[in-house]
């Protein structure tokens, strides 16, 4: 059984002290801490409608049909409010910027220019190699914030989840 044991403050209310504490917690505790994950739980109204708007995005997209940023933006915000519940709050911040980026495409998709292709390139290793470095970086870092001053459920896989989004 894997079981991994954290340092950090005895209270999250009381930031400034000094005495540490030891938290331990086991990949076995994510069923209870994140009830979404287990799976005799029922998927709420909420969650089925984000669901089902993000699959009607992906099939307007397909067809090129504009609209598919509007069902982007309320599935979006559904998921806000979803992630928001079960302590992914930077799943939720993440949300914000498909938002953005919905509402870039809804105006970006409005003219009837098109723009040239771009041909496919690969990158070198190191190229790869600077961008896992980045994303190990940025995933460690915020899930240490997200950890010491959030009651976030999952802070690694939240960062992880949303950093790797963000660099994609």
């Amino acid at each position: 059984r894997m079981r991994r044991c954290l340092l950090q403050s005895s209270t999250r209310s009381e930031p400034a002290t000094r005495s540490l504490g030891v938290k331990c917690w086991s990949l076995n505790s994510y069923p209870s801490t994140l009830p979404t994950l287990d799976p005799s739980t029922e998927m709420s109204w909420t969650e089925s409608c984000a669901v089902a708007l993000a699959l009607s995005y992906v099939v307007l997209a397909i067809y090129q049909n504009r609209w598919c940023w509007i069902a982007s933006i309320i599935s979006a915000f559904l998921y806000i409010y979803i992630f928001w519940q079960v302590q992914l709050y930077l799943e939720a911040v993440l949300q914000t910027f498909y938002i953005g980026m919905a509402v870039y495409g809804w105006f970006a998709w409005r003219g009837t220019h098109t723009t040239p292709e771009r041909s496919i390139r690969t990158w070198p290793w190191r190229y790869h190699l600077l961008a896992f470095s980045v994303l190990v970086s940025l995933t460690l870092l915020l899930g240490t914030l997200m950890m010491r001053w959030t009651d976030a459920a999952a802070p690694f896989v939240d960062a992880a989840t949303t950093v790797s989004a963000l660099l994609a």
